[in-house]
């Protein structure tokens, strides 16, 4: 939708804080990432073996769209709905998702 709709910036709210190196539900030492490109996104995810409609953030295809349509995608932590008007007034929060 956002690719037919010419946006150039998306809102991803979810029940986690961002983009992690690795699961933070099974790995204490996973580090939230503030910036990430969909390359480094497909790196991690080719890790974790992602099939598509499995990984709980993004998957594969979805990645394509969004380097083929050059959207900046914002992973922000839904359930503080004061989250969304962060991004939207340019706050740094959860992580940003960089097409290349």
């Amino acid at each position: 939708v956002a690719e037919l709709v010419g946006a150039k910036k998306i809102i991803n709210a979810t029940k986690v804080d961002g983009v992690y190196d690795r699961d933070p539900s099974t790995d204490k030492s996973a580090k939230l990432l503030k910036k990430i490109t969909t390359l480094q996104l497909r790196e991690i995810l080719e890790k974790q073996s992602a099939l598509a409609g499995k990984y709980e953030l993004l998957d594969p295809p979805s990645i394509t769209i969004i380097e083929r349509s050059k959207i900046v995608v914002h992973i922000i932590n839904g359930e503080d709905p004061r989250n969304v008007l962060k991004v939207l007034k340019g706050e740094e929060i959860g992580s940003t998702i960089i097409p290349i």
